[in-house]
């Protein structure tokens, strides 16, 4: 059994996704705090990634497809059953209503990386995040990027992946992500990734897409710096660049050193040159419509910050540049957690800047906790809708209980990807990645309900440790989780007065079914009764066995 297997069509971006508030709205939503909808009428931009449909929830808030709605994608055949969880977009949108339901006049989804793979996944390691090759750039991976097929929707020529160890050099897939500049100066990026698509077999002459910083600009070329890779040299003719904010000179066969840019055109055979068909901005800012110009815009962008100007009392998330005054609320955290690649939610007005530059004033920052934990068990009860925060308590096995909330991302494995909470049920099989609330209930930023195995009906928990000791009545090691007071994993095996795990190390737990229904008794190692946890068959380091493929894949993944 294994949340390895699964890493769960997710596995890889940073501990971060920003899938989760801990009072929001299903609503208009737009206070994290009073958890109702928002104003009544107006326009606003909202880019996150998509949690759920009906008609499609981002950031936790839905907004209405109708005829009218226009979608603007790589596929020009591109609409509503086309998106898929976790895709990360821009929804442009309008309100008229007085109970606040927002109607999306546009949704633009546009991939950070279209190509093949080009350097073979790599696993985590500990402070190092796992990370492939994509397109000539290096794409880092964390416990939340989803794993899909091309918009929720195997074919018969394209296999459907669970993670990254799946993918073979040559793959052709498309990542949604975030640039990230990983040295500042320099220039060098990468793309942290929340989903990745296999879209093709091995078509490595294909057409690429790429989006990277300029650096080393010259006339008819710049190069592209990689994190941890060769820069990649684009070669361009003037005619071909989209953005005028992008050229240096009238003529514009000169481009910005520092300035971000989405490439597409042909790589050599070596990964290493990029013959340019089309340059522009990537699409990591608001981009107000047209008609939306004259208004005062509304602001919900979810992402990781990529800037911080601590003097300045901004900083930027994926793009777009955030101020925060003294009427800012923060939840979650404070200013001092404003740092480069945390995940935040920010609400706002996206109000005009010296220079035509649009920044979005902050009513309310949120800080997005990491996602540390993982489980796999299946649910023990009926789930409960809490209508007062639109949330659904899951009771599982083990004792503990999931909590999703309104954007929360779920997944199906065994259907077309899309998942509500209303069709979970006692009895599934499912994976949770989050973190523990101050409840002591694991808050699920991403859920895969799991094809069904009758003969295999274990549990799995991978957590840090606070550490572990040996029982009152000595016959079993008890090990407590960090972060959740009541909660101990027990090892009653022949060698359980061997620590096999130390404080702090994340550790992976794994109970077979009559293990899983065992719940220990007395105390955790602070004193505080047992209230959850299950008797482990097998204990483990995560970071022990990176040359294991399973175990890759719980890193990797």
């Amino acid at each position: 059994m294994t949340a390895r297997h699964t890493v769960f069509k997710i596995t890889a971006l940073f501990f971060c996704c920003g899938y989760l508030l801990l009072l929001l709205s299903c609503g208009g939503g737009s206070s994290l705090l009073a958890g109702v909808p928002g104003g009544t009428s107006g326009t606003g931009i909202s880019m996150g990634q998509i949690s759920s449909f009906g008609s499609v929830l981002v950031n936790g808030v839905r907004y209405e497809i109708t005829p009218d709605t226009i979608f603007e994608a790589p596929d020009s055949d591109f609409d509503e059953t086309d998106l898929a969880p976790g895709m990360l977009i821009q929804v442009n949108w309008e309100s008229d209503d007085e109970d606040g339901t927002r109607t999306a006049l546009k949704i633009t989804y546009q991939p950070e990386l279209i190509g093949p793979v080009t350097a073979n996944y790599i696993p985590a390691t500990a402070g190092t995040p796992a990370r492939i090759g994509i397109a000539g750039r290096t794409v880092l991976l964390s416990s939340t990027t989803v794993f899909d097929d091309p918009y929720g929707r195997a074919s018969t020529a394209i296999a459907e992946i669970h993670s990254a160890n799946e993918l073979a050099v040559g793959d052709r897939v498309e990542v949604s992500g975030t640039l990230i500049v990983t040295v500042p100066g320099t220039g060098a990026s990468a793309i942290k990734a929340v989903r990745i698509a296999r879209i093709a077999p091995a078509q490595t002459a294909s057409p690429v897409s790429v989006t990277g910083t300029i650096g080393q600009a010259e006339s008819g070329s710049f190069e592209i710096v990689d994190s941890h890779g060769p820069a990649l040299t684009v070669l361009f003719e003037p005619g071909i660049v989209g953005d005028d904010d992008l050229c240096q000179t009238p003529a514009c066969d000169l481009l910005y050193n520092a300035a971000d840019v989405r490439v597409s055109g042909t790589l050599s055979a070596d990964w290493t040159q990029l013959t340019a068909t089309a340059i522009e901005s990537p699409l990591e800012r608001l981009n107000p419509l047209e008609e939306q110009n004259d208004d005062a815009i509304d602001a919900d962008i979810e992402s990781v910050i990529t800037a911080v100007e601590t003097g300045n009392n901004r900083f930027r998330v994926a793009a777009q540049w955030v101020r925060y005054d003294g009427n800012t609320v923060f939840t979650g955290g404070g200013v001092e957690q404003l740092q480069e690649e945390q995940s935040v939610r920010v609400i706002g007005t996206l109000t005009d800047q010296a220079g035509g530059e649009q920044d979005v004033l902050a009513d309310e920052i949120h800080i997005i906790p990491d996602a540390e934990v993982t489980l796999e068990d299946r649910i023990a009860g009926q789930p409960q809708f809490v209508a007062a925060d639109n949330s659904w308590i899951l009771p599982m096995r083990i004792s503990l209980e999931v909590r999703l909330q309104a954007d929360s991302i779920l997944l199906d494995d065994d259907d077309d990807g899309r998942l509500r909470p209303e069709d979970l049920a006692a009895g599934d099989m499912v994976t949770v990645r989050g973190y523990f609330n101050p409840g002591g209930q694991l808050v699920g930023m991403i859920l895969v309900r799991e094809d069904d195995d009758d003969d295999d009906e274990g549990c799995e928990l991978i957590a840090r440790t606070s550490g572990s000791e040996i029982n009152d009545s000595n016959t079993a090691r008890y090990y407590s989780i960090s972060g959740r007071s009541g909660l101990v994993i027990a090892d009653g095996g022949l060698d359980y007065a061997n620590e096999k795990l130390s404080a702090g190390q994340l550790g992976e737990f794994a109970g077979t079914a009559a293990g899983c229904g065992m719940l220990p008794a007395g105390t955790d190692i602070s004193g505080n009764p047992i209230d959850a946890g299950f008797f482990a068959e097998d204990i483990e380091s995560v970071f022990d066995d990176d040359d294991d493929d399973d175990d890759d894949e719980d890193l990797g993944g």
